[in-house]
């Protein structure tokens, strides 16, 4: 994983054709988890977390909040395209059995986290919750 990884932050062309398609997702998730910032920012966290509390029917116009509003533009976009990417790998659920739960619990610790980098059992589950509703929602959420 890490020469693949040195190869990509050389600029050098990989084949992931050849490579097991885990190794794809663990070097994603190796570049969300070492950005100098998460892109569900610190600022956001407090939020995140407590996203699981609000009643079903706020969550929407409480998710496009934090999204459209509070992120930074380049964060938004990133997240977009991510999220976009994320469910083109659940429209094959069937074939790889990633679906919208199981990639919120592999990608959202990497999106959020707090500003001293420590993720405790108990954050997993709203951060978890919260990405899940993100990927479940795109089409309602990112509307700009």
């Amino acid at each position: 994983v890490r020469e693949l990884q040195a190869k990509i932050d050389r600029g050098e062309n990989v084949q992931f054709e050849t490579s097991d398609v885990h190794i794809a997702a663990v070097i994603l998730k190796t570049f969300l988890r070492e950005l100098s910032h998460p892109i569900l920012t610190y600022q956001l966290y407090d939020s995140i977390i407590h996203f699981a509390d609000l009643p079903k029917e706020s969550r929407l116009s409480y998710c496009q909040d934090l999204v459209i509003k509070k992120l930074p533009d380049q964060n938004y976009v990133v997240l977009k395209y991510l999220v976009q990417f994320i469910l083109l790998v659940v429209d094959r659920s069937d074939m790889n059995k990633m679906t919208v739960a199981n990639l919120a619990v592999v990608f959202g610790p990497n999106l959020a986290w707090s500003n001293d980098k420590r993720m405790s059992l108990t954050s997993i589950g709203p951060i978890n919750t919260f990405t899940e509703y993100l990927f479940s929602n795109m089409n309602q959420v990112f509307i700009i």
